[in-house]
């Protein structure tokens, strides 16, 4: 421990350099900093080096684990530090596992200047080996659900195999080897007001299809959103995009804000008016095909409207087959029929007449539009 001790000697300054980069950081994960070129498997030869902690050779995001890429360098040390935000108020259990010495830190909030030592590897173990050595193992630490809390786990490699990863013992008994991204944000985070970047912009859309309004804020942080629609709250939407629809001539000239809080203030968003066109444009049948013997399905470009889509007497098939059903498919631009047997290997014309979209001011199918197929086995596919 006498190398650890050196380390947390050395003075707050390694903890006050701060990250800034041309992109943002992502929302979840954490800033890795690798510094290449030293020697030693001891954490002073990283902490003592001209280059820390204001100049790693380079710097990336952890986006899905706490983690490390594993056995990629040798002669380098890392620092992989952000904020972690428990999900659960209660005690929690951490672990750290590293090749060669490693130390985990965690300040008792978001500031880094009040890390404490937790758990630390003073030799080396193999990739996610947990129980090597007592001290990767820390005490239980009390840690309030949702409260940020700054964490910083070094590692210095010599040569050969070199490893990384956090674990935690949630209060629930949620065991993460290592902890998921979802708890974790990148080091250089806001803890400030809400700032928005970028102000949403006024849209036009066609009746029926959606409006997006998005905003970005000025840095990566915790904030809620409210959009509101005419200065009424919308139901649901709290994100920083805003998907809405579809729309009507009801909406046009409606206008859209976002209000962002956080626990150190609030700011509402510049007003975006949507605008919102009629569809002048009718549906075009795209296709059908059938399914097994006795249904068709039929779909059009864009959503049809009942009773004229659902009306079996709109639809007409050649050889004989008749229609005794219509009704809406999984989506409203797909139709399924219901028919008397057809037969496999024979080629069918469906025609279709009367079917109308879902404009206000409905526009109809094009008349006796005709689409082709073969009736062949049908075999439902699972795709994803």
């Amino acid at each position: 421990m006498k190398r650890l001790n050196c380390l947390l000697t050395s003075g707050l300054v390694l903890w006050t350099s701060l990250f800034s980069a041309g992109a943002a950081p992502p929302a979840n994960g954490l800033l890795r900093e690798v510094w290449e070129g030293l020697g030693g498997t001891d954490l002073g030869s990283l902490t003592n080096s001209p280059a820390w902690p204001n100049n790693p050779t380079s710097t990336n995001y952890v986006t899905d684990l706490f983690e490390a890429p594993t056995d990629v360098l040798d002669n380098y040390g890392q620092r992989l530090h952000g904020y972690i935000v428990p999900p659960l108020t209660g005690n929690y259990t951490f672990w750290i596992a590293s090749d060669d010495n490693g130390a985990l830190f965690l300040s008792t909030d978001e500031n880094p200047a009040n890390i404490r030592l937790i758990a630390s590897v003073p030799e080396w173990t193999s990739s996610r080996e947990w129980g090597k050595y007592p001290q990767q193992q820390s005490a239980p630490i009390p840690l309030t659900a949702g409260r940020p809390y700054y964490v910083a786990a070094l590692m210095k490699e010599g040569w050969g195999g070199d490893n990384l990863a956090v674990r935690w013992l949630m209060p629930n008994g949620t065991d993460q080897a290592p902890i998921v991204a979802t708890n974790l944000v990148p080091y250089g985070v806001s803890f400030g007001p809400p700032v928005i970047a970028v102000q949403p912009t006024n849209t036009t859309v066609i009746e029926g299809q959606l409006a997006r309004f998005r905003i970005e804020m000025a840095a990566v942080g915790f904030y809620r959103y409210r959009w509101l629609r005419n200065g009424g709250a919308l139901l649901g939407a709290d994100g920083p995009e805003l998907v809405y629809g579809p729309v009507t001539l009801a909406d046009h000239n409606a206008r859209f804000r976002c209000v962002v809080t956080n626990d150190l203030g609030s700011t509402t968003s510049d007003e975006a008016v949507l605008t919102v066109l009629p569809d002048t444009t009718p549906p075009a049948l795209l296709g059908a095909r059938n399914r097994g013997t006795n249904q068709v399905e039929v779909t059009f470009s864009e959503p049809v409207a009942a009773p004229s889509a659902t009306t079996p007497a709109n639809y007409r098939l050649d050889g004989g087959v008749t229609i005794s059903n219509a009704a809406f498919g999984a989506t409203p631009d797909v139709v399924i029929l219901t028919t008397s047997p057809l037969t496999l290997g024979v080629t069918y014309t469906l025609t279709v007449n009367n079917v109308k979209d879902r404009a206000q001011n409905a526009n109809t199918l094009p008349p006796n539009s005709t689409a082709r197929f073969l009736a062949v086995e049908y075999l439902p596919w699972d795709i994803g």
